[in-house]
């Protein structure tokens, strides 16, 4: 027993076995509402490429007379006088299926070539003078290069810290390195991406915040000091585009957080225990007292044998 052939409309891919349909003389098939809406647009660019050789605006009647001279018969092609209607019925793209005419050799949506079988690539090419995205900086090592490096040294230290609180500390060095890394890397790519105002204002906001502290505006000093932290979280997470950036950033924020928590989980007496180091040391000397003072201000003095005695008029 043998399976039929399905027969598949070029236009919308749709089985047309049990559907009206038409068929060229190469074996393709077309439905009927296919071929209706290819008629109407042949019909309607036809007459309008007529009508403007002609110098003549295109009427309904005009487009109706068009439309009647390229009707296909309902024999077994759709094709008269030489006009193909296939030809009008867009078909998929053999790479991306987007609608491509069957006259086409080249899909405008993906470029794919139905002579040579591939896709034609796009090379674009810089002018001279123009210059390229980047700036005119240039640094021996990429900051994707750099944002790695510090990610890797981040997660080693914070294993180690998970493990010996005496790690901690170098954690604690590297996430510092890391942050003055992401401040440098907030100067330098705005500049490189042309957007100098921000790498201006990244680079004079923590001075303009020390000088206010400095001259004794410690309000306006404070005001600045929160506006700063969310403007440049805001450049780094919206306005740039740069995934090392991020990531550098990233990483600050969660590795301060690891940091917080483990302090709080260890203590700061067992992670200066655990440097070898003694807590008595870092704690002031609770035997050691002032001196007291009596009413008239008269400093107390000692006595050899350790008994304080008082001076003053009362003696």
């Amino acid at each position: 027993m043998t399976t039929a052939q399905a027969k598949v409309c070029i236009a919308c891919q749709q089985d047309v076995s049990a559907k009206p349909r038409s068929k060229d003389a190469h074996g393709r098939y077309v439905c009927k509402e296919c071929e209706a809406k290819a008629l109407a647009t042949g019909a309607a660019t036809r007459a309008a490429a007529s009508a403007a050789s002609a110098g003549e605006n295109v009427g309904p009647s005009a487009a109706k007379a068009a439309d009647t001279s390229v009707k296909a018969p309902s024999g077994s092609t759709v094709s008269s006088g030489g006009y193909d209607l296939f030809a009008e019925i867009p078909q998929p793209c053999p790479s991306c299926l987007a609608p491509m005419k069957s006259t086409a050799s080249v899909c405008t949506i993906c470029g794919f070539n139905k002579e040579t079988g591939k896709a034609l690539r796009t090379q674009v090419s810089v002018e001279k003078g123009v210059k390229k995205p980047g700036g005119d900086i240039k640094l021996p090592v990429s900051w994707d290069v750099i944002a790695g490096s510090m990610a890797a040294l981040v997660v080693l230290a914070g294993v180690a810290a998970c493990v010996t609180p005496a790690a901690i500390i170098p954690l604690y060095i590297i996430l510092s390195v890391n942050g003055f890394i992401g401040y440098v890397m907030t100067v330098i790519i705005p500049f490189q991406d042309s957007a100098t105002k921000w790498g201006a204002y990244n680079l004079l906001s923590p001075v303009v915040v020390a000088v206010l502290m400095a001259v004794g505006y410690p309000v306006m000093g404070l005001i600045a000091a929160v506006i700063y932290p969310i403007a440049v979280l805001y450049y780094v997470f919206s306005v740039n585009y740069r995934s090392s950036l991020k990531k550098v950033y990233l990483v600050s924020i969660g590795g301060s957080v690891f940091l917080a928590i483990l302090f709080g989980l260890y203590g700061p007496e067992k992670i200066v225990e655990s440097m070898g180091l003694d807590w008595k040391d870092f704690q002031s000397d609770s035997s050691s007292q002032v001196a007291p003072s009596d009413r008239s201000g008269a400093p107390a003095r000692s006595t050899p044998n350790g008994a304080a005695t008082e001076t003053g008029p009362g003696l």
